[in-house]
């Protein structure tokens, strides 16, 4: 029967995805898995676990598809999104094949996990306890979300799990076998995520609670059996089985890696670099504070501070132009004193002690390079990210985030099962239990059911002691790891239904009582059950009725809490139904392909996207001088957005350099049915403006300048728009267009999340038709809300910290 449920719930999994776009993560671990094994270089994505990235892209290998150029820019400075976006929807691939592919081989691990629970269960309560934890979880929205999908999430989901029971297992028989299980668990878990040295303190509670029972330890090696007795020899035992471990997890790493330090494969046509450079995921000290230090000359100045910031003046660290420049600058243009400083400052190690450590580790080449800077990159950005919960918006996150999540997207029903499996545990009889398929402890003897599932409470509670504090607070996914123990020891609910364990049953209440609660299990079940049923396909966009449902839930939690940019094929479908009125503007959060989906509607605000990069505001093309008219006019033809009227040009040899710029009807916004990702909607995104938060003074004022400057681009008149063309260059102009347009967006934003959507595309893309009065109050009107100044408030509260 288990085997049945498993094998109808990877179906499921497919099913459920089948029509979903590519979600925003998907996109970059495919696109490096197909790279570790295709190119044997690992740039690409080193920040989440290589085991299921490789999984993921096992399928690709059979299939007859164009690999990703190693010759393009995207490689070499090792974008994976942008390689990833070329690579399934640029190259004539058949994306959804890919991804359909990818996902199937994901699913498998998913089905592993619902294998270890039911097994895990029904080693403790039996068979019947084994098909409840595993009825739970094949039926767990959450698990029905993540399962499928193309993330290092799941992953780490399944050896968390498997090296607990593993450990524990060899805490009470030492072999060969159980010590070799535990370290391939372990290893396992290393590669899967790089929340891996969680297991540490896991795996040393359970060490202690072992060794302060007064139990011998069987032990069994080379055809010999014997017990250790003392605490010291059992812990000289355990620690030479934790020496194994290192061994194993050290080697199966250097393996994954293809037992070479550097991340980059010998030979490669093009060389390259990590997209974000060691100094920056170390946090060395700012290119600017190098600047104060040398005391360059203006001269020297002028060849490196023009590049320390984005054309819309945001600060770009420590970039890989920017320490080419440098180098540069130390070659042939510092004084020797400016030398001496320029590689101390170099050579000064870091300011923290895990970065420090790091860069020690890294020195020594103790470990691959990849897996180094996976961990580097994840220490670093997992100190402040962008987060929203409940109309509140933070970059440290909140203690709260994720017991919230927990409660709100889980099923109520499951929250009752919950509680009547806590019923049972309470007053589960000891060991010696004949009929009800108690596991480890009732076969040794060692003590009741309390001392058997240590492992599972000690998994929950210390993922959760780590979890509330963190600072990634930008998804329930990674919660994902602390379902599986409660799923286990739901089991124990078998005590309520008949014949489910008699011994157990009379111990924990009469049979008028049992009657009773076995009518309330079963109706929790066929609840969740239902619920699952309701809710399908749309599991990522799940939330219970705490929340309001999904219509509401874009207020509480966004991201990939909800939108994850999952639901193009829908968008599609309601308009192409007719559902939606012409125009359509789509505002879409995710890396797919709107276009690839056939999605008509125009984009005009993306986060991060790259459709809109095929018809950007100001496009350079190059064409032929001798034919410059006929290709200007196929390149109109083929592009019509753009305005015939204003065309420059400049001449380069043989060839000539055209800017194109968008009609002014193709830049404003007009009537028309808005669809908008939950996630841009409370704009959590921001690529160049760091438009973060409520609409604020600060905002408002930005606004309104950049306004002005871009107002006649806005005009109809080819001579207002001519004469203002010509005052900037088409750098500079296509920089003030994307921060107008990100502030444009933000006050748009703000009007709407004070207006109920007409409807929503599955809970995540937000539904509005607006009129052209409506967009006027919106852009031109008073501002719909002045809230606080998160990003200033973050600048401040860093600089005082800082003094």
């Amino acid at each position: 029967m288990a085997a049945a449920i498993l094998v109808l719930f990877y179906a499921l999994l497919l099913a459920s995805v089948r029509e979903k776009s590519m979600t925003v993560d998907e996109l970059g671990h495919a696109t490096a898995g197909y790279t570790y094994w295709k190119f044997g270089d690992y740039r690409l994505n080193p920040e989440n676990g290589i085991l299921p990235q490789r999984l993921a892209a096992l399928p690709l290998l059979l299939m007859r598809v164009t690999p990703p150029a190693r010759d393009a820019a995207a490689w070499q400075s090792a974008d994976g999104w942008s390689l990833g976006y070329e690579w399934f929807y640029r190259m004539g691939n058949d994306a959804d094949r890919m991804l359909f592919a990818s996902r199937s081989a994901c699913a498998v691990l998913a089905v592993a996990l619902g294998a270890l629970v039911w097994w895990w269960s029904r080693r403790l309560f039996g068979p019947g306890g084994g098909l409840i934890s595993l009825v739970l979880y094949v039926l767990s929205p959450t698990v029905l979300a993540n399962g499928p999908l193309v993330t290092s999430d799941l992953a780490p989901s399944l050896f968390f799990a498997a090296t607990t029971l593993c450990v524990w297992r060899m805490l009470h028989r030492l072999t060969i076998g159980t010590v070799l299980c535990s370290s391939l668990a372990a290893a396992g878990l290393f590669l899967s995520k790089m929340s891996a040295p969680l297991i540490l303190p896991i795996a040393a509670t359970l060490c202690v609670v072992r060794l302060a029972r007064r139990e011998p330890l069987p032990v069994s090696a080379g055809g010999r059996n014997w017990n250790l007795t003392g605490r010291g020899a059992q812990a000289a035992g355990l620690a030479v089985a934790g020496a194994v471990h290192v061994v194993v997890i050290f080697t199966l790493i250097w393996a994954a890696y293809g037992f070479r330090y550097s991340a980059f494969a010998p030979g490669d046509p093009v060389p390259g670099h990590f997209g974000i450079s060691w100094a920056t995921v170390l946090q060395k000290p700012s290119p600017e504070e190098l600047v104060t230090t040398l005391h360059l000359t203006e001269a020297q100045k002028a060849r490196v501070e023009p590049l320390l910031k984005t054309p819309e003046g945001m600060p770009v660290g420590w970039s890989f132009d920017v320490m080419r420049a440098f180098q540069a600058l130390r070659s042939g243009g510092l004084t020797s004193e400016q030398a001496a400083a320029y590689d101390a400052f170099l050579a000064a190690p870091p300011t923290s002690p895990v970065a420090r450590c790091l860069a020690a580790v890294a020195r020594g080449r103790l470990l691959p390079e990849a897996f180094l800077y996976g961990y580097a990159h994840v220490w670093r950005f997992s100190q402040t990210r962008a987060a929203f919960l409940n109309g509140d918006y933070r970059l440290a996150g909140w203690r709260t985030f994720f017991p919230y999540t927990f409660l709100i997207k889980t099923p109520l029903a499951f929250f009752g099962i919950v509680v009547l499996a806590l019923a049972a545990l309470a007053r589960w009889p000891g060991a010696g239990a004949s009929d009800g398929g108690a596991g480890a402890g009732a076969e040794s003897g060692r003590g009741g059911m309390s001392y058997d599932t240590i492992p599972l409470w000690v998994l929950w509670v210390g993922y959760w002691v780590v979890l509330i504090p963190s600072h990634i607070d930008i998804g329930h996914r990674h919660i994902l790891p602390t379902y599986p123990p409660l799923f286990v020891l739901c089991g124990a609910c078998v005590a309520w239904l008949p014949g489910g364990a008699r011994t157990a049953a009379a111990a924990v209440v009469d049979r008028r009582w049992r009657t009773a609660f076995a009518g309330i299990t079963a109706a929790l079940l066929l609840w969740l059950g239902l619920d699952a049923w309701a809710h399908y396909p749309n599991y990522l966009a799940y939330f219970n009725p705490i929340a309001g449902g999904e219509a509401h839930a874009y207020r509480h939690l966004v991201d990939s809490s909800l939108d994850w940019g999952q639901d193009l094929r829908a968008v599609r479908a309601r308009i192409d139904s007719g559902a939606l009125a012409q125009p359509v503007y789509l505002a879409y959060f995710g890396n797919g392909s709107p276009k690839y989906y056939g999605v008509r509607a125009r984009l005009f605000h993306g986060s991060p996207g790259w459709d809109e990069t095929d018809e950007p505001t100001f496009k350079m093309v190059m064409v032929p001088a001798a034919g410059m008219a006929s290709a200007l006019s196929e390149e109109l033809r083929r592009h019509p957005d753009y305005d015939p009227n204003l065309i420059g040009h400049w001449q380069s040899g043989d060839q000539v350099r055209a800017m194109l710029v968008k009609k002014a009807s193709a830049l404003r916004l007009g009537a028309g049915t808005y669809c908008i990702s939950a996630t841009l909607l409370q704009t959590l995104e921001s690529s160049v403006s760091n438009c973060f938060g409520p609409w604020n003074a600060r905002y408002e004022g930005a606004y309104q300048e950049l306004a002005k400057v871009v107002a006649p681009l806005l005009d109809d008149s080819p001579a207002v728009r001519r004469a203002a063309v010509v005052t900037r260059s088409p750098d500079a102009w296509l920089a003030l267009w994307r921060m107008y347009d990100e502030f444009r967006f933000g006050r748009l934003a703000a009007y709407l999340r004070h207006r109920e959507p007409e409807t929503t595309v599955n809970g995540s893309i937000l539904v509005y038709r607006l009129t052209d009065a409506d967009l006027k109050r919106a852009l031109e009107g008073p501002p719909a809300e002045l809230g606080r100044d998160v990003p200033r408030e973050i600048e401040d509260a860093a600089e005082r910290k800082a003094e």
